[in-house]
């Protein structure tokens, strides 16, 4: 009995530390990565359009559209904002 539950143990741990969980997805191009600006939203002609002062414009910038090389950490948390 001993020595199975010592064998379970080993296994458990092993196969836990060998899974390619969340820790490598940051090493994998993602979906989002290759995601493009599109066109805005078009109204229907029977609505009325949202005001220009109540839109939220989404800036641009620098994104992450390469994965990270195997060499460095994946991000575990995100930054604080």
């Amino acid at each position: 009995m001993g020595r199975a539950l010592l064998l379970f143990v080993t296994a458990v741990f092993l196969i836990g530390c060998s899974s390619s969980g969340g820790s490598t997805k940051c090493h994998k191009k993602r979906e989002y990565q290759e995601a493009r600006p599109g066109p805005r939203v078009r109204v229907p002609d029977n609505l009325l359009p949202l005001p220009r002062e109540e839109r939220l414009e989404v800036p641009y910038g620098k994104t992450q559209t390469e994965p990270f090389p195997k060499s460095e950490p994946c991000l575990v948390d995100p930054p604080a904002y």
